[in-house]
């Protein structure tokens, strides 16, 4: 129920109709409610489980620095 209430608030803010979020939030308050769900604790527990990944940044080398022939591999 934590995920459903969450993955609601998340639509809420996400949205830009002021209609759709009107209607989200609705609905997870009305789930939480009925739950007795904290709104916050909700979005604390999708917020935990949906950590994005990080890039990550690498140098790959490719043959010696100053040799002939270099920007074929790399095209």
């Amino acid at each position: 129920m934590l995920t459903r209430i969450g993955g609601l608030l998340r639509k809420a803010e996400s949205t830009d109709n002021a209609h759709e979020a009107e209607a989200f939030l609705a609905a997870a308050q009305r789930l939480a409610t009925k739950s007795s769900i904290d709104l916050a604790v909700a979005r604390s527990h999708v917020a935990s489980r949906e950590r994005r990944s990080v890039p990550v940044q690498r140098i790959i080398p490719i043959g010696e620095p100053g040799r002939k022939g270099l920007r074929t591999y790399v095209q």
